[in-house]
């Protein structure tokens, strides 16, 4: 992920919250879930926040870069420490929702707000393995007639079918975990009870030809539902906060 491309994803998270009536002030404590190698850590300490990442694959560990534990899923962070942890495309990795948003709110300070992006379950293409309604139909049989039509991603050019078959079939298994609204409803709840779905404020701040659709969005709100329900889920939470409760959120 490229400085350009880091930088305007901060601005969108940035946005985002704007619209809902939040905002980072300098030095707020960030956590990025399913950080990867750490690009969105980097570009959110230069831009003067204390942020900080976790994972389950990562190579090089650090200070900032932290492994999350195999085993027990918990996050290598102290309770209530972070003003703001997001994710972006990482949530359909997830095999244990519930128990990733209840270790979300254990590292949330009082007050603080989570904002995650991900892939639809039925977006007409699942963008891993590039297979027509992937993240819906896992089958092999239907991961078959994909690859005997030719579709590959980058790592399986010139393969033969068998092999992309299995290829996408342990990765759909074992590496995604694609959740209908409902279930993605059920998992928050347990740990949060205010979780709002957000792609409209999303289609107004993305960077992307989405952007295109948000003064069609104020007028058909059924675009939104359906950007959700066939492109990509945005949702937003927040840990409950005593009265009198200082934040580092704006």
């Amino acid at each position: 992920m490229g400085n350009d491309i880091t930088s305007r994803h901060l601005e969108l998270h940035r946005n985002i919250l704007h619209e809902l009536g939040h905002s980072l002030k300098p030095g707020a404590q960030i956590l990025d879930f399913g950080c990867g190698a750490g690009k969105m850590v980097e570009q959110y300490c230069k831009a003067g926040y204390n942020a900080f990442g976790c994972d389950l694959h990562i190579e090089r560990v650090s200070e900032r870069i932290r492994r999350i534990d195999p085993q027990t899923r918990s996050l290598p962070f102290a309770d209530k420490v972070f003003d703001f942890v997001f994710s972006d495309q990482v949530l359909e990795h997830v095999q244990d929702h519930a128990r990733a948003f209840a270790e979300m709110r254990r590292v949330m300070k009082p007050g603080a707000v989570s904002l995650h992006i991900f892939p639809a379950k039925l977006r007409p293409t699942e963008g891993h393995v590039f297979v027509p309604l992937g993240g819906l139909i896992q089958n092999r049989w239907w991961l078959t007639l994909w690859a005997l039509l030719g579709i590959r991603n980058s790592f399986q050019t010139g393969k033969g079918f068998r092999e992309v078959v299995d290829l996408n079939f342990e990765y759909l298994r074992d590496r995604t975990n694609y959740l209908s609204k409902s279930e993605i409803i059920a998992a928050v709840s347990a740990s949060f009870d205010n979780l709002t779905f957000v792609e409209k404020e999303m289609i107004k701040h993305t960077y992307g030809g989405a952007r295109r659709l948000y003064p069609l969005v104020k007028w058909a709100p059924f675009i939104a539902s359906a950007y959700s329900t066939f492109y990509c889920r945005v949702i937003f939470f927040q840990k409950p906060a005593p009265a009198g409760t200082v934040s580092t959120l704006g």
